[in-house]
């Protein structure tokens, strides 16, 4: 691998020049200039269809409209240089330039396909130009038609020039950022930068107006997505072949010099930058003569940056003169631009002949009074002498200083032998001082950079950019209002619907404040394109503070490398590419570990390096490719947006507000509130204690990744309230009142965050299901297309049917990794026409069929809203009365309580001593009716989407009936731990089959299941055997190979007895029946 500061695509192509690699196949004639023609073969009439540029480093073949650098002449036998081929290309290319190639790194990739990109964008602005803009460069600047298009000089009219263009790489590229929300260049005349035949760069200048001149973004702590560096010089491809050039301070003065024939760069300002002089210095430093010639003005701003870039030449020992444009009478500044409006480029090579050394033009500004004495001389001439010329090597320094310096200032022989060594002495201890301060200040700064990482202000700073009238508000509602839902309904002001996307973006937040969290909230919004997915978190994102929310593209490292990004930062992208399996490495790796920084030991300069990416990261990604590695789509919670009329007509009203002016300053103060609440909010870390989430059971206990997400929300909602909560023992104490608002935020996208299917794929799946009921060889993929079609569940295009359904080429994996049960083949099937039907005497060919044979959808009832059922089913259960006995013991013996995290025994055994503590009519049910999340507090209504449990309940039969029977999956007694969930409405009881219609099954109780008949623990053991024989006889047949195995699908299906016994118990018990042979 090669090393970070290596860019060896520009090496191999500055070794090659492109005249000399064409040459070798095709005889070229040189024109002058630089310019070169030739003929591919066949040789037409002309024999000069070929145009060479060697100053640009660029072909064009008029003949075959072909055309680019030394990269694309080598690659134009290949199908796609540029792509798959360009590999091979630059293995070819470097064993010409004899440049050694270990590997490319995916930076120097990037760099590749952002000149690309900024050498296409330079053409569409060129395409710009009119004749009006042709006239006013040739009047204003003297360059003429040939070199504006030659050198591609355009006009960027608007950001609507681009909107054609990758949006990952205009960002990379620096021309846009946030998001496509500003664009750099608008009504300049842009002048790019080309090197080694491409566009490495831009600068735009405006007609009227300031800034006069304005830059291309380059990479930088606030724009680390930006691949794009400052660091090529204006014109340095003209440098090859050549041995002496010019430097300019202006751009349009140094296209003047390219345009009159003469090798020239500039910096495009009056000097250059101290970082650049290495860059300098190299290209230079075969040349026999460097010529500056910088702007000659009144405030001598010109002269004095010509001064100092001389001094770096000569410090390397490359001989450089100054050119000193003869300013006309009346004038207060003339630049070579002006200056060859006027002149011919032989008067200025006559200027070359009488420029000036950078020591002979010092010593000439030097003024000795005619009247001052020999004293004062001398004085004058040590300083000049150890000051003024201490960039000249020893040598030409004593014979300069012993004979035109001495002259100058009027001093024999005599005078400079007696003072001669003393300043020879002071002049090399200068020098050593200052070598020593550069070595020191260079190390420091190094030094510094390593080990400084961005501190936030403490509060009070931060606090000073808020109005006291918000700062008051904020702290209001922290002490005694609701600041959860005063965020979400701000946030719903800004942002149309999508309200559960809201509640989990604003639990993100306070989740990355959470010492004992989990995974962390990861969002990744589902939905078609242009459904506001990338609105709704950019949203969000405004209600933060500044430091805390990040809009950013990165690429697989950078994360490591950027030193303002703090503990707890919100990092969001729209545009990521999902696909890069070094991005996709580096999220995995900051999210496995999410309270701790992840780390990585890298080699920077030869010298080992730790890097890391802080602590507590929460990520949101709104692309529309979905996330195809498994281990990471767990990590993230898909909220989907929503897509009914109504809403795009709300979204279309909210657009058409834009045009009545500005907000009232209302909206503005709502916005700053939210911002501030959040500083507090943000300020500390917090562990939490929710007995509630200890006791709770889910639904699914396989699907661990769903319940720790689930567990992370509940703890952030105590967060939003940590002003209103008590303290116990370093703990915030999380309450009922949290809970149920956790489970109603997180039962929108509990089922599809499980199986880890949008709304979308969750249709199409179930189509499938039902098909392979109708057709023994599954659904075919044309009939499956049309059913969807005519049924308007899918609006997209077939292509994108089977995209989603078997991956793509480019790692985006299909159903098949996503969906366990799914599967296709090719079978032989009737040829069906477009209609999906078949078509009669056609024969037969081998189809595309799909089959799935999961449980997803079993026992769903007859036209049930399948997104709906799947989404809305019982995923949590807590005990009431459990959880707050359990508090109250935290709150007098944490450490008893601890102990209960053993392990699942533990827990049962304690709660079993607690229940036979008290006596049957003590036992509360904490059956909960209709109304138990309606929150007094608030007007907040707590949704909870587990109003389908009649749905659920009837899947539960549907098993029951075929497999002999409802059987009861939660027997229960006074001994028993009794569960409930929230639910809207009321919930029918499970009992045995015989009281499934029972009075009881209509009771107005908020519980899964009810008390039955069952009195005593030993009908418990009873009933668990029984239905241990009846799952191993429907799904065994009696044969059992590993007993742990069928234990736990049979807790999965049956989770209460491993609730109420144990797993372990529910084994022991499975053992016994097995070496009995299950009698």
């Amino acid at each position: 691998m090669t090393s970070p500061n290596r860019d060896i695509i520009d090496e191999i192509k500055s070794k090659l020049d492109i005249v000399n690699v064409i040459g070798e196949e095709i005889e070229l004639q040189d024109e002058g200039g630089g310019h070169f023609v030739g003929s591919v073969p066949p040789v037409g009439h002309s024999g000069k269809s070929l145009k060479v540029d060697q100053n640009l480093q660029i072909w064009h073949d008029m003949k075959n409209s072909d055309g680019g650098d030394v990269f694309d002449w080598i690659g134009r036998s290949f199908s796609d240089p540029r792509g798959r081929d360009f590999p091979e290309v630059l293995r070819i290319a470097a064993e010409r330039a004899g440049v050694e190639l270990i590997e490319i790194t995916a930076e120097e990739r990037e760099r590749v396909e952002v000149y690309n990109l900024l050498t296409k964008v330079a053409g569409i602005y060129h395409q710009n130009l009119t004749p009006e803009l042709y006239d006013t460069i040739k009047e204003k600047w003297g360059i003429d038609r040939e070199t504006v298009d030659r050198l591609q000089i355009g006009y960027a009219i608007s950001g609507d020039d681009l909107l054609k263009l990758d949006r990952l790489t205009l960002q990379q590229s620096g021309l846009i950022y946030e998001s496509f929300s500003h664009v750099v260049f608008n009504h300049r005349i842009i002048f790019p930068y080309w090197k080694n035949g491409k566009v490495a760069y831009m600068i735009g200048r405006t007609l009227d107006g300031q800034p006069k001149y304005l830059k291309l973004l380059v990479s930088s702590e606030k724009y680390p997505e930006i691949k794009v560096q400052n660091s090529c010089f204006y014109g340095e491809d003209s440098l090859r072949g050549v041995d002496y050039c010019i430097i300019t301070e202006g751009v349009t003065d140094c296209i003047v010099m390219l345009q009159a024939g003469f090798p020239c760069i500039s910096p495009v300002t009056v000097q250059f930058r101290e970082k650049d002089h290495t860059k300098l210095i190299s290209l230079t430093r075969e040349l026999k003569c460097v010529y500056i010639c910088n702007d000659n003005e009144e405030n001598e701003a010109g002269i004095k940056g010509a001064l100092k870039t001389a001094e770096a030449l000569e410090r390397a020992r490359i001989e450089t003169r100054l050119i000193i444009l003869p300013k006309p009478e009346g004038c207060d500044k003339i630049d070579i631009a002006d200056y060859m409006k006027e002149y011919s480029p032989e008067d200025f090579k006559k200027l070359m002949d009488s420029s000036m050394e950078l020591c002979d033009y010092l010593l000439e500004q030097q003024v000795i009074s005619t009247t001052s004495t020999s004293t004062t001389r001398l004085k004058a001439f040590k300083v000049f002498a150890v000051n003024d010329l201490s960039f000249m090597p020893d040598d030409e320094w004593e014979v300069f200083v012993k004979n035109e310096v001495a002259k100058k200032f009027r001093l024999n022989k005599t005078d400079i032998n007696k003072v001669f060594a003393a300043i020879e002495k002071e002049r090399q201890k200068k020098n050593r001082n200052e070598a020593g301060e550069q070595k020191t200040q260079e190390n420091g700064e190094e030094g510094e950079e390593e080990s400084t990482r961005y501190k936030l202000p403490p509060l009070e700073e931060r606090l000073k950019a808020y109005p006291e009238e918000v700062i008051r508000k904020a702290n209001e509602i922290l002490d005694s209002g609701d600041p959860f839902l005063y965020i979400c309904d701000t946030w719903n002001e800004i942002h149309v619907g999508d309200r559960n996307l809201g509640e989990m973006l604003a639990c993100s937040i306070a989740c990355t404040q959470l010492l004992n969290a989990g995974i962390g909230i990861h969002e990744k919004p589902s939905g078609d394109s242009e459904s506001g997915k990338s609105h709704a978190c950019l949203s969000m994102g405004k209600l933060c503070p500044p430091w805390k929310f990040r809009a950013t593209t990165f690429s697989p490292k950078v994360l490591y490398y950027m030193p303002d990004l703090i503990p707890g930062t919100i990092l969001y992208t729209d545009d990521i590419d999902l696909s890069d399996k070094g991005v996709v490495s580096t999220i995995k790796k900051a999210t496995a570990d999410f309270e701790n920084e992840t780390v990585m030991d890298t080699v920077i300069d030869g010298k080992p390096v730790t890097k890391s990416i802080p602590a507590r990261i929460d990520f949101w990604l709104s692309s529309v490719d979905s996330i195809d590695d498994v281990q990471l789509g767990t990590r993230f919670i898909y909220s989907n947006t929503e897509s009914e009329t109504g809403h795009d007509h709300e979204v279309n009203h909210k657009q058409k507000g834009r045009c009545l002016g500005i907000a009232p300053e209302e909206s503005s103060e709502k916005v700053l509130i939210c911002r501030c609440m959040l500083e507090y909010i943000c300020d500390n870390l917090y562990n939490v204690f929710s007995a509630y989430g200890f006791v709770s059971t889910w639904s699914e206990e396989s699907k661990k990744r769903n319940q720790e997400k689930f567990l992370d929300v509940l703890l952030s909602v105590t967060v939003f309230n940590y002003r209103q909560r008590e303290t116990v023992h370093g703990n915030l104490v999380g309450t009922l009142e949290d809970w149920k608002q956790a489970v109603s935020i997180y039962s929108y996208v509990a089922q599809n965050n499980s199986c880890m299917l949008t709304d979308e794929e969750i249709v199409i799946l179930h189509t499938i299901h039902e098909m392979c009921q109708l057709y023994c060889d599954g659904a075919q993929h044309k009939k499956l297309f049309k059913e969807l079609k005519e049924t308007n569940k899918f609006k997209k295009s077939e292509s994108t049917l089977k995209r989603i359904l078997l991956g793509d080429t480019k790692g985006k994996q299909g159903f098949k990794e996503k969906v366990p049960g799914f599967t296709y083949d090719k079978v032989e099937q009737p040829i069906l026409g477009e209609n999906g039907f078949e078509i009669r005497g056609a024969g037969k060919t081998r189809a595309l069929c799909y089959s799935y044979d999961g449980d997803l959808f079993d026992g769903l009832p007859e036209g049930v809203d399948v997104v709906e059922a799947i989404k809305n089913g019982i995923f949590v259960s807590c005990d009431y009365e459990i959880a707050e006995a359990l508090e109250q013991v935290f709150k007098d013996d944490p450490v008893q309580v601890y102990k209960l995290k053993d392990n699942s025994r533990e827990l049962y055994n304690w709660k079993r001593e607690y229940r036979n503590q008290k006596k049957p009519s003590e036992i509360s049910r904490n059956q909960q009716n209709s109304n138990a999340q309606n929150f007094a507090s608030s007007n907040f209504p707590i949704v909870n989407n587990n109003n389908k449990n009649d749905n659920n309940m009837g899947r539960n039969h549907k098993k029951g009936d075929e497999e002999g029977g409802e059987i009861n999956m939660y027997p229960s007694s006074p001994q028993m731990e009794k569960n409930t969930c929230i639910s809207k409405t009321p919930l029918k009881t499970v009992n045995s089959v015989n009281s499934a219609n029972s009075a009881s099954a209509n009771s107005d109780q908020g519980l899964i299941s009810a008390p039955c008949s069952l009195n005593s623990e030993a009908s418990i053991y009873s009933r668990l055997r029984e239905i241990l024989k009846r799952f191993v006889q429907s799904r065994y047949h009696f044969v059992v190979d590993s007993v742990p195995e069928m234990v736990e699908k049979f807790n999965t299906k049956y989770p209460g007895f491993k609730r109420e016994l144990g797993e372990q118990t529910v084994l022991d018990v499975a053992n016994k029946l097995n070496e009995r042979g299950w009698n």
